[in-house]
């Protein structure tokens, strides 16, 4: 552990000696506390206009233009100008060469060095911990768990990121290099949940991998087993990544162990990622003060009283202007809004069944002139839906009186 601690606290003096580091840090300052600053100032003018204001704390940290939005949306900026000379400034300089040749273990040195960027991303979060006292002061029963959730999940995806851009750092001694391919690939890891959704099984291995949105459960202050995994689980996955690159560099390794390492850490990465998604072996503590992310005890008696498996079905009609809410591009969104019913009812299955007849809301439709079939057709089209497995009017009616 010495030999870790040497390493990080060397990498966190070349840190805090750099001006790029500090530059971040102030950049970083200045769009939270003035987000914050403004928002605070709007909602005192309201309060003196209406005599009284509601949800402060949500609106200060998590609601539009909000504290932890403003980070969320701007964090990945960051990474790759802190991370690309973790890995990078050892090979250009050739002090790679000292560290092969020292008794210190390759995970030793990818430890150290991602022990020094997480040192780096807390004082790098610490800076907003004022802006949580002022609530905590200034707002009557501010919600210190909800402000807590939310920097936690925050604090999470920024060890993400860093993982990545450590294990690009090991990959080129260029360190421009290594900041366009850090930026590439989170961007990738932020918009992978957009491929492939017109298929089942893509949609829902792209849907985990997503690191957008991955924080928004903890922001709205619901914290689950599930989401903790997956960061640890991201974190783990690139670390030894890095681990296995640093020993394929140091030793005489043959290709195809390399590539049985990489695949064994794969595997073993989504074996957990299957067992913790798991409905019934997922656990949840709501962190909000009203239990905004909790069904009522109500509504839960009844859904105790459920037996078996239960099936939701929504019917889309491909010819009305809303049939965008339920097809395969969305159909993860559309899942989400249930979550809190998923979480007292894990048996739940969602169902789509895709249709056409007479739309109830589409302005191109003009009954006895526009065909709902035709219409039907054209949006299967654009959206990539077989139209010959769709139901007709008729034989949907045979199945279902909607």
């Amino acid at each position: 552990m010495r030999q870790i601690y040497a390493i990080a606290k060397a990498e966190l003096r070349v840190l805090f000696y750099s001006p790029i580091a500090w530059l971040i840090m102030i950049i970083f300052s200045f769009q939270a506390y003035s987000s914050f600053a403004g928002l605070v100032d709007a909602l005192t003018s309201r309060q003196e206009v209406s005599g009284f204001i509601f949800d402060a704390t949500k609106r200060l940290f998590t609601d539009r233009a909000a504290i932890y939005l403003v980070i969320q949306k701007n964090l990945f900026l960051y990474i790759p100008l802190l991370t690309m000379g973790l890995m990078s400034r050892e090979y250009s300089s050739g002090s790679i060469k000292l560290l092969y040749s020292s008794p210190l273990a390759g995970a030793k040195i990818i430890f150290g060095k991602y022990l020094s960027i997480i040192v780096f991303a807390l004082i790098m979060m610490g800076t907003i911990v004022p802006t949580l006292f002022f609530t905590m002061v200034k707002v009557e029963a501010a919600d210190i768990t909800f402000m807590l959730s939310g920097f936690l999940g925050l604090t999470l995806l920024f060890f993400a990121y860093a993982a990545i851009g450590l294990y690009m750092s090991t990959l080129s001694s260029y360190q421009v290099v290594v900041a366009m391919l850090t930026l590439g690939v989170l961007a990738l890891f932020n918009n992978i949940g957009s491929i492939g959704q017109n298929y089942d099984t893509i949609r829902d291995i792209t849907h985990w991998l997503s690191l957008e949105g991955r924080a928004d459960k903890f922001l709205e202050g619901l914290i689950t087993s599930a989401d903790i995994i997956y960061f640890l689980v991201f974190i783990g996955v690139f670390i030894s990544l890095s681990i296995i690159k640093l020993y394929s560099d140091k030793t005489s390794t043959n290709r195809e162990r390399i590539i049985a390492r990489y695949a064994s850490v794969l595997i073993v990465a989504s074996l957990v990622a299957y067992v913790s998604s798991i409905p019934k072996l997922t656990l949840y503590y709501d962190a909000s003060q009203v239990k905004a992310n909790t069904l009522t005890d109500n509504t839960r008696n009844i859904l105790e009283k459920v037996e078996g498996k239960v099936k939701m079905t929504t019917y889309v009609n491909m010819a009305d202007y809303n049939f965008f809410m339920g097809i395969p591009s969305t159909m993860n969104r559309d899942k989400d809004k249930f979550y809190d019913l998923k979480r007292f009812l894990p048996k739940l299955k969602m169902d789509y069944v895709y249709y056409y007849d007479e739309p109830l809301n589409n302005f191109d439709y003009v009954a006895g002139v526009t065909a709902p079939e035709d219409i039907a057709r054209q949006i299967c089209n654009s959206v990539e839906i077989n139209f010959d497995k769709i139901y007709t009017p008729k034989e949907i009616k045979d199945i279902i009186d909607l």
